[in-house]
């Protein structure tokens, strides 16, 4: 009879199950794109304000709306874009490490299987690629998604791969918000150029652009519930660090999938830039 070790290392490289991982990244990738495109359409709309009078009234206000309501369209989308994602990494894991997969209802699991076999159509050769390669090839893969260690007693196998999922969470958490915080100053230093060169009422006026205000409050609300997720998370690796129950394990896994479903998203170039040094770390 195979342990539960053995089970999780077999069921995540299926092939299906591979092909809902790819699809997984694939929606959180293009989650990714959606968000930038949404903030470079709130600051094209607050730059607006330097069109000219020359221009024409029409043209001052078409553009500014246009900007922001495809900036609206986009965080739509990204928000869709999440969803999706996060309902295939439930189900990955939910499967994989045998968490209230009865949960799951014959028409749920062939929504999904077709959803991960369509996309990985589209998208051939890169699904080829990622259901191939580990997090130590490059570009990194899905393949062998959960390392374990061996060490710890086949009861506890569940909670050492979430918390996995805990740990490389936190590492590129960090990595976010270091670039925030860049990205955040370069900001100011713009707005203190424009007021040089145009004056403070035009740089008043861009900073409080309302697109932009909307969707920074919208993203520090996403990373403060993240934020908050995350720790509550850590608490309860650290807490069942004795030894977990199945209603614990089951409360964890609640809030993994929680946590997913957060506007917020990684940064593809990071988690290729990074994947392998943090595969070899975690090892």
């Amino acid at each position: 009879m195979s342990t539960k070790r053995e089970l999780i290392k077999t069921r995540q490289n299926e092939e299906g199950l591979l092909k809902i991982q790819f699809y997984a990244r694939k929606m959180f990738n293009k989650a990714e794109s959606d968000g930038n495109i949404a903030w470079i359409m709130c600051f094209l709309s607050a730059l607006a304000i330097l069109i000219p009078s020359s221009a024409g009234l029409f043209t001052q206000t078409i553009i500014p709306i246009i900007c922001d309501v495809l900036a609206l369209v986009a965080s739509l989308f990204q928000a869709n874009h999440i969803s999706k994602a996060a309902d295939h990494r439930a189900y990955f894991d939910s499967y994989v490490l045998d968490i209230e997969y009865n949960h799951y209802t014959i028409n749920d699991r062939r929504r999904i299987h077709e959803e991960a076999e369509e996309c990985c159509r589209k998208y051939a050769d890169e699904c080829t690629i990622q259901i191939k390669n580990t997090g130590f090839d490059d570009p990194p893969g899905v393949k062998d998604w959960y390392e374990l260690s061996g060490e710890c007693a086949d009861k506890d196998v569940q909670l050492e791969c979430q918390s996995q999922n805990a740990w490389w969470d936190e590492r590129l958490l960090k990595t976010r918000i270091l670039i925030l915080i860049v990205v955040s100053v370069l900001i100011i230093i713009g707005a203190f150029l424009i007021k040089t060169s145009f004056g403070s009422g035009v740089s008043l006026r861009i900073i409080l652009s309302s697109a932009i205000i909307v969707k920074a409050v919208e993203r520090i609300i996403q990373e403060w519930k993240y934020l908050k997720l995350s720790h509550k998370i850590d608490g309860a690796v650290s807490v069942m660090g004795n030894g977990a129950t199945i209603e614990n394990i089951q409360e964890l896994q609640k809030l993994i999938n929680e946590r997913r479903r957060c506007n917020v998203v990684g940064m593809n170039i990071i988690h290729k830039f990074r994947a392998k040094s943090l595969s070899n770390i975690y090892r």
